[in-house]
């Protein structure tokens, strides 16, 4: 009887988990901006393939890339993974109605070691002017979503970063990411990443198991940029993963709960007031995960 009730209770936390970042994040990112129509929720499995091939080519244009089939291929590999169960793509379009970038996500059942679970990942395709706070809430909400299709399966983020950004986000909001400069990879986190990289075609290994061949070079002023960043997350994900500029993604893990996606859903709501009272002058920041005692506590 009390493991029934505290089945329910868990499910009835993680309900109120989705329908509060629902309710908070997409109409957020759903407002129209300056310049913009706002983003439009598609499904690419719900389209026909000329359709679908019509929206990566479209998409393909706004990264600025050299138009040839081999970065095409791998451009759509990443857009639309073939072995993604469930994908939704949060595409921008300009008042004139062309497309500017869009925000990626994507699910994928996998075998933990042993148990069944679930495998989330993210991408952003937008110019950095367009960014904003609210492409974290689009994430989150959609992680909350996932959680209740999980069913109490395990629920991770996994993915090779290449962008120091990305890991900085999810280092200042979620409660644990791996690997991280506040404590040593626990050794059943390392096997997971080990065993997960290549069910979810993380791309080639460069070097080593846990940096995989993922992304396009950055401008040499850009990689100058985060190489000099004052903050400490940043700085370890430079060291860990110098190729960083040269497209080369640290394979990271997030592992997920109902209570960790509200809590960093508010960290990133922080964040984001924080931004707004500092302006451009000073970027914002939260505490560091280790004085948070984030690593320390039991979740």
């Amino acid at each position: 009887m009390h493991r029934a009730h505290q089945g329910r209770s868990t499910l009835n936390a993680c309900v109120t988990a989705a329908a509060a970042l629902q309710c908070v994040a997409l109409p957020t990112l759903l407002q129209p901006r300056q310049g913009l129509r706002g983003a439009t929720l598609v499904d690419p499995r719900a389209l026909d393939p000329a359709a679908r091939e019509g929206l990566v080519q479209e998409l393909f244009a706004c990264t600025g890339q050299e138009r040839d089939a081999e970065a095409l291929q791998r451009f759509a590999a990443t857009l639309m993974p073939a072995r993604a169960t469930r994908s939704v793509l949060s595409v921008y379009r300009d008042d004139a109605g062309f497309a500017v970038g869009c925000l990626a996500f994507h699910e994928q059942e996998v075998d933990t070691g042993g148990a069944p679970g679930l495998a989330l990942r993210g991408a952003v395709y937008l110019p950095e002017h367009l960014r904003s706070p609210e492409i974290g809430a689009f994430f989150l909400g959609q992680a909350a979503r996932a959680l209740l299709r999980a069913r109490g399966r395990p629920l991770y983020i996994v993915q090779a970063l290449a962008d120091p950004a990305a890991y900085a986000w999810l280092y200042r909001v979620a409660d644990r990411v791996w690997p991280s400069p506040a404590r040593q990879t626990p050794a059943a986190i390392e096997s997971l990443r080990e065993h997960l990289a290549p069910q979810l075609g993380l791309g080639e290994a460069v070097g080593s198991a846990e940096i995989r061949r993922v992304g396009t070079a950055l401008t040499a002023s850009s990689a100058r940029r985060w190489r000099r960043h004052p903050r400490p997350e940043v700085h370890y994900f430079v060291g860990r993963n110098p190729g960083f500029d040269r497209g080369h993604g640290l394979v990271t893990v997030v592992p997920l709960s109902a209570g960790g996606i509200v809590r960093a859903y508010l960290r990133s709501r922080l964040l984001s007031l924080l931004g707004g009272l500092l302006g451009r002058q000073q970027a914002p920041s939260l505490p560091t995960a280790d004085r948070q005692h984030r690593y320390s506590r039991r979740r």
